[in-house]
């Protein structure tokens, strides 16, 4: 009866570390470099930053909108608030004035 004896191949031993080896590398890369990595991380905290920037200076605008809007209602308007409104549209100035334009 003949029996045979294998030898034990040396690559049979690395094919799990090394398919581990690879997938610790693909995770590592994408956690690092993918979309949702930290690289992206990092611009998306840029990119807010940028953003609520320009919500401050929008709302600080917003606001001195909304205190002109209110000297308008009522039907209360103040005597300056008419006077550059007079001006702006008709285009006339005092004799004693000076146009400054920006």
């Amino acid at each position: 009866m003949w029996t045979r004896q294998y030898r034990r191949k040396r690559w049979k031993g690395l094919v799990l570390p090394v398919l581990t080896g690879l997938c610790l590398v693909y995770f590592s890369h994408h956690t690092v470099q993918g979309d949702y990595g930290t690289e992206a991380n990092a611009r998306h905290e840029a990119r807010l930053a940028e953003l609520q920037d320009e919500l401050a200076a929008l709302s600080v605008r917003h606001g001195e909108l909304e205190k002109r809007a209110i000297q308008l209602q009522d039907g209360t308007i103040s005597r300056d608030m008419l006077d550059e409104m007079a001006r702006r549209q008709l285009g006339v100035i005092g004799p004693n004035e000076l146009i400054i334009r920006p």
